[in-house]
């Protein structure tokens, strides 16, 4: 009996659900008022472009160190442990061992290192290859161009990620004897020690990135050792400490990181020396408007004198054969670019709220490259960018778009993109999702 009150009151609800289904149009589709998607060639969308050096900085909780050279930028690693042993009566082997782990190899399989004392006090957050701190920069200007008594550590090997080196620094480096006691060097246990790579050719790039105190703890650098406190102890002590404060500095052997270059007709990011890239839009509502009418959308009648609502849009970028990531991602945050002589006359390079400004907060496309047919596409949301350029009465009066990456400073990381000089058919275009707006 349940079971047919069940089957009767299923029938019911078909028939009473069935009711309330709206009917379709039974004499055509009306798409007025439907969102369209609309890919806009550069031509009609994108004018002007170039890229320009900036942003020389610290990049403050990067989970990776980078040791070597890219062509004529070498980077290196500074270090600084907590609770060295002040004194002791031996240390075993006489070794102390520097552990780094690695992320990525880039370049040839020799690894050829230099370690050495910092002989002042750095911030983390602060340093530079020119500032030790937000106030001070550092007083011995060879501080990093490394004695011949330095510790070395030399290797020929592909290393995978998660693989240690190990490198041994002798005692003397690290401890002196007094009195027949070891005394650690006050400067080590105070600023730490740098890693270099010993020897670069500017023209290759040949680095390691290694894992920072930023990363998950069994990654962390470390310095270990076994020791004993009294000549009397009969075993040894184990001491082992990670970085307590870490950070990767760079510098150009060239030119002065100061002096900015301007990139005509190119389009690239870079993170180490850092260049961003500027592109005119020259898609306005009215053209907006034609590309509409004359789509295969079937929109050919609606009131032009109210804007179209801009849903969703995104730069499509090409990118060349020719680029490297420290991971798989790119991160860029785009602006608006506000000031109209910069399309123009390329002498200066754009400043941050002078220049061109950000739209909507912090907003940050993140994507891997796509493959498209062959081509490698990367594709940022410039939504509330767009609509500030192509919506007018409203409070920005937009020219372009300004587009860097958020990881500037970090790595060697860097992705150069087809412009219409390079090739016409992997120029950058705009994907629109919009609604016009109805008809009478």
């Amino acid at each position: 009996m349940k079971k047919i009150n069940g089957i009767i009151i299923s029938l019911i609800l078909m028939i009473f659900l069935s009711g309330c289904t709206k009917d379709e149009n039974s004499v055509g589709y009306d798409s007025m008022g439907e969102p369209l998607y609309l890919q806009i060639s550069g031509e009609k969308s994108i004018g002007n472009v170039y890229s320009f050096e900036d942003s020389i900085s610290n990049y403050y909780n990067s989970p990776i160190l980078t040791i070597g050279n890219r062509e004529e930028y070498e980077s290196m690693a500074l270090l600084k442990f907590n609770g060295l042993p002040d004194t002791l009566s031996e240390i075993e082997n006489n070794k102390i061992k520097l552990i780094m782990f690695v992320n990525k190899q880039h370049g040839s399989e020799n690894t050829n290192l230099l370690i050495w004392e910092i002989g002042e006090y750095w911030e983390e957050d602060e340093v530079t290859y020119t500032a030790a701190t937000d106030t001070s920069e550092w007083e011995n200007s060879d501080l990093f161009f490394v004695p011949d008594t330095a510790a070395t550590y030399n290797s020929s090997q592909t290393y995978s990620e998660g693989d240690s080196i190990i490198v041994d620094i002798p005692v003397e480096r690290v401890y002196s004897e007094v009195d027949g006691k070891m005394e650690v060097d006050s400067l080590i246990a105070e600023h730490g020690i740098f890693v270099k790579r010993n020897g670069m050719n500017a023209g290759e790039s040949d680095f390691i990135e290694f894992y920072s105190y930023e990363s998950d703890s069994s990654r962390q650098p470390r310095l270990t050792f076994r020791y004993k406190s009294d000549e009397d102890d009969t075993e040894y002590t184990s001491w082992t400490s990670t970085s307590v404060e870490d950070a990767a500095i760079y510098r150009s052997i060239d030119d002065d990181l100061g002096d900015y270059d301007i990139y005509d007709g190119e389009i690239r990011l870079r993170n180490i020396s850092p260049v961003k890239m500027f592109l005119e839009i020259i898609l306005t509502d009215a053209v907006l408007d034609s590309i509409i009418i004359n789509s295969d959308n079937g929109v050919n009648n609606y009131d032009q004198e109210f804007p179209v609502t801009i849903n969703k849009a995104y730069l499509n970028l090409t990118a060349k054969e020719d680029y490297y990531g420290s991971t798989s991602y790119i991160y860029t945050q785009p602006a608006v670019l506000t000031n109209s002589e910069m399309i123009e006359n390329q002498v200066e390079i754009p400043e941050y709220g002078d220049d061109y400004t950000l739209v909507s907060g912090v907003t940050i496309s993140q994507d891997s490259l796509l493959s498209l047919e062959g081509d490698l596409i990367y594709k940022i949301d410039i939504t509330s960018e767009l609509q500030s350029i192509i919506i007018e009465n409203d409070d920005i009066d937009g020219h372009g778009l300004i587009i860097r990456s958020t990881r500037e400073n970090r790595d060697f990381s860097y992705i150069d993109f087809y412009s219409k000089d390079d090739d016409v058919t992997k120029a950058p275009y705009l994907e629109v999702y919009c609604t016009p707006p109805l008809g009478d």
